[in-house]
Parts: C-alpha cells; structure tokens; sequence
C-alpha cells in the first residue's frame, strides 16, 4: 500500500503533459484528411505521444492513464469497448520494452522500429475490428492511415524531441 501512496503521490509535470498530449492528440486525430484518394485516412498522432511517452515512462501509473485513453478513443471512435485500449497497451508496451535500446540508435534505427511496431499496431487494429461481426472495416484507408503515420514521422520527432527531449539520464545504460 505505502508503494501505491509514494507512486501516486508525487505530481508529475512530464507524465501529466505527455497525458494532456495524448488526449489531446486522440481529439485531433478524429480530423480526416482527404489527399484524394480512397478511404479515410487518419494520421496516428496518438501513436506519436505514446511513442515517446513510452520510451521515458518511469511511473507506475503510465500503462493505466494510457489504457484510459484507449477508452476514450474507443467512445469517440465508436469501436468496442476495449480494442483501441489494447491496440494502445499494446504499443506502449513494445515501445517500452526497447526503451534502452532505442536511447542508443541513430535516428534511422529509431523510425525503424516505430515503423514496425506502428505497423503491428495498424495489424492489430484491422485483425481484431475484422474478427468482430457485422462491422465494416475500411482497409485501404488503414492502410493508407499507417503509411501516412510513418512517413510523417521524422516531422514529427523532431517536433517533439525539441519541446519534450529525453532526461539526460535516461539516456544512460543500466
């Protein structure tokens, strides 16, 4: 219990803004893009914040707050209950369990392994809402949605490594 009081007890400013983030990237990602061409296409910011998120994810906390996201998205995306949260959980934990070796790799080496765990992520997400009766799912804007996600993805880095860099001392190998 006292490990429950000392974790949620502390405020965190960088985990409460990586929070913010996400929510706030789960709410721009309902904009579709229309580039002209077929299907809806959605750029997985949410993906973005998780990623880095995930890579300097030191709280106990972290998983439950990004699974409660998954929740939200679930609500406004309309899907059922539960499949953006392990799509979400799911990611975090990829993502989280190469933290140090992502700390190490050149920046070729770090979209890499983004493009591989956003594209099983971007699987997940078109097996589970496939295997689900009487839903539609619209593969090529999936698809097209995961290209763009990882195409804008140096864009995207480079935005985020300047306002939220990574603690020096993560940085470190233990």
């Amino acid at each position: 219990m006292d490990f429950l009081i000392r974790e949620f007890g502390k405020f965190d400013a960088r985990a409460f803004s990586f929070f913010l983030l996400l929510i706030l990237s789960v709410a721009i990602s309902k904009v579709r893009a229309s580039l002209g061409m077929p299907g809806d296409i959605e750029i997985g910011f949410y993906l973005y914040i998780i990623f880095f998120w995930a890579r300097q994810a030191e709280r106990f906390y972290t998983p439950v707050a990004i699974a409660a996201v998954g929740l939200i998205q679930d609500a406004l995306v309309g899907t059922p209950l539960g499949v953006w949260v392990l799509v979400f959980s799911l990611f975090f934990a990829l993502v989280h369990s190469q933290s140090q070796i992502l700390a190490r790799t050149p920046f070729i080496g770090v979209w890499l392994i983004f493009s591989v765990f956003a594209g099983v992520s971007y699987l997940l997400l078109l097996l589970v809402i496939g295997w689900m009766d009487n839903v539609f799912v619209d593969v090529l804007g999936l698809i097209w949605s995961g290209i763009l996600t990882i195409l804008l993805f140096p864009i995207i880095y480079y935005v985020l490594e300047t306002l939220l860099p990574t603690p020096q001392d993560r940085l470190l190998v233990r």
